[in-house]
């Protein structure tokens, strides 16, 4: 699989991540574990569409990849 298309991925999953998190931003859970994983989402999310963002920028190398 190339590794650009993993990039695509990376933005699309990532940003759609984050798009939903933050549109769910005035919502407050009931307890710490919610928010938590509420926040470690996020988290995630913005390390998937950066690294998105890396191999999409990242000039091709020589490799037969």
């Amino acid at each position: 699989m190339s590794k650009r298309f993993l990039g695509v991925i990376g933005v699309l999953w990532g940003g759609g991540i984050l798009l939903f998190g933050t549109s769910n931003i005035g919502q407050v859970g009931e307890g710490g574990a919610y928010t938590a994983g509420q926040v470690m989402g996020w988290l995630f999310g913005v390390a998937i569409f950066l690294a998105g963002i890396y191999y999409l920028a990242k000039k091709p190398g020589n490799s037969p990849e």
